[in-house]
């Protein structure tokens, strides 16, 4: 199993130069796009509700007042304003190593959250869960989950652009897990809170990797051989 874990970090590590790993990189990213639109289909006939209802019931019976602290501070390194600040000392980072490569390929990456998000927001304009307690107040709609959106799109991006620094399969293999243990934190944290449902969540995920991977794929096309430029 490890080795194939591996394997798969080999082919993942940037800057992607031959077509084999492109292809790879989008047909990845396609299908978790189609588990997103697959899992949206089944959400908007009513087909996972009671699931729904029933794993958030479970997760909320596991509050204890001293994790509810810790719960609202880990929620927020998925917001708009850490995840705006983290961007910038990104970007400020690249361009004082003068990589407009990397630089572009964040800045477009975390551009690209807010309008999925709020699209597919307003698209489906589900309510966030009821008869619960939010623990922090939210007015936007719930699906899918835009702290997972970002916190994904961001952390896993992040992960892909650091990795690329290293040779070492073992060390890429950790930062990846740390940003996959990140972004499930996170994402547990917005059911913790009460303002979201397991589905929220998961689409939240399926949507920002789609988003990366893609992403990550077209800027290999664009320069298959140059990591640094633009």
């Amino acid at each position: 199993m490890k080795k194939r874990v591996f394997r798969l970090l080999k082919v993942l590590r940037p800057p992607y130069s031959s077509s084999a790993h492109r292809l790879f990189i989008l047909g990845a990213a396609a299908l978790l796009l189609g588990l997103f639109i697959k899992l949206t289909s089944e959400l908007r006939e009513g087909e996972i509700d009671a699931l729904d209802q029933a794993v958030l019931t479970r997760i909320l019976a596991l509050r204890v007042d001293a994790f509810n602290g810790p719960a609202v501070d880990l929620t927020a390194l998925g917001s708009p304003t850490v995840l705006t600040l983290f961007t910038v000392l990104g970007l400020l980072f690249f361009w004082l190593k003068r990589n407009g490569r990397d630089a572009g390929h964040l800045a477009v990456g975390c551009m690209g959250i807010p309008f999925w998000s709020t699209f597919m927001k307003h698209l489906l304009s589900r309510p966030r869960p009821v008869r619960v307690q939010h623990l922090v107040d939210v007015t936007s709609f719930s699906y899918p989950s835009g702290h997972t959106v970002a916190a994904t799109s961001f952390y896993l991006l992040i992960a892909f652009l650091i990795s690329r620094q290293f040779s070492s399969v073992r060390a890429r293999a950790v930062i990846l897990a740390l940003a996959l243990g990140l972004i499930a934190a996170i994402g547990f944290s917005r059911l913790y809170l009460g303002v979201h449902y397991p589905s929220d969540v998961l689409s939240g995920f399926l949507l920002g990797s789609a988003w990366v991977l893609f992403l990550t794929a077209f800027y290999s096309l664009r320069n298959p051989d140059s990591p640094t430029r633009l």
